[in-house]
């Protein structure tokens, strides 16, 4: 499955992951108004393909993605290992 990989504007450490490029409507709106506006990144790669810091949540973002819709992780900085939320 690819995902698109979106970033907080407000939050530059929070990643949203969707399912589409413009899928902000699984987001719920509480959630939505934290992160503010959101910049698309880049749709996903293979798990081989992807950063490190990616490739070790990849599968807990897929199952998100399939079960409620998004996966959101807030990275405590740049490029970091990271803690995920929901």
């Amino acid at each position: 499955m690819q995902f698109a990989i979106h970033q907080s504007r407000k939050s530059p450490t929070t990643y949203l992951f969707l399912r589409e490029r413009d899928g902000l409507d699984a987001i719920p709106e509480g959630i939505r108004e934290e992160l503010g506006k959101v910049k698309f990144l880049r749709m996903s790669r293979g798990k081989e393909e992807e950063t490190p810091a990616i490739a070790s949540k990849y599968q807990e973002i897929i199952q998100n993605i399939g079960s409620r819709g998004y996966h959101l992780i807030m990275w405590a900085s740049q490029g970091a290992g990271g803690r995920s939320g929901s």
